[in-house]
């Protein structure tokens, strides 16, 4: 949000309200579909390919840099063991692209929106959050013939639980409070995977 306003393409209320929802989500206080499907309506008409451009730039420039360095670690032990690295979240399908580039990674599962002749149509084809997210996951397990239940997940919120709760090995990273008082009260490996750079 923040590389938004600073391009001026979104205002500080608009940010103000998408952030103090975010907050109430990552909290547990509040489902956030309501936001993401406002903020997709705001893109009906723009040119697919002008939004890939702009996330795969702000990837490039204000997410790239900031793997933790257990994060390397995991995916070369994951690497050496032969494992698919899949990237499962909430963010578009740009944003995960661009993280499949720069993380080595092999596909992944993510919030696609609606495109009609190459322009947003201001819809959500397929949202991967909270329990949709594991929807979007089973989704692609069953393309690609991959089990589930023999998976390790690795994630910092507590909006992933559906998800955490079908893997063989869920891991939590640097959890929210939520999270870290379930994953104790489970006896889920919470990891820290130091400062990012």
């Amino acid at each position: 949000m923040r590389a938004e306003v600073r391009a001026g393409r979104l205002g500080i209320a608009d940010a103000a309200w998408a952030g103090w929802w975010i907050m109430r989500y990552q909290l547990g206080a509040a489902e956030l579909e309501p936001v993401y499907e406002a903020a997709v309506r705001m893109l009906k008409d723009q040119p697919e390919g002008v939004l890939a451009a702009r996330t795969h730039a702000w990837f490039d420039v204000e997410v790239a840099r900031r793997l933790r360095p257990g994060a390397r670690v995991a995916l070369d032990a994951h690497r050496a063991a032969g494992d698919r690295l899949v990237v499962c979240t909430s963010s578009s399908t740009y944003a995960a692209d661009a993280a499949c580039r720069h993380f080595g990674l092999t596909d992944r599962v993510a919030t696609r929106l609606q495109v009609v002749d190459g322009r947003f149509t201001g819809t959500v084809a397929e949202l991967a959050l909270g329990p949709r997210k594991l929807d979007a996951t089973r989704a692609w397990c069953a393309r690609e013939g991959v089990d589930l239940a023999d998976a390790t997940f690795y994630t910092d919120s507590v909006s992933d639980l559906a998800l955490l709760e079908a893997v063989a090995r869920p891991v939590v990273v640097h959890p929210d409070r939520p999270l870290a008082a379930i994953a104790r009260a489970r006896g889920w490996p919470i990891a820290d995977w130091g400062d990012a750079g």
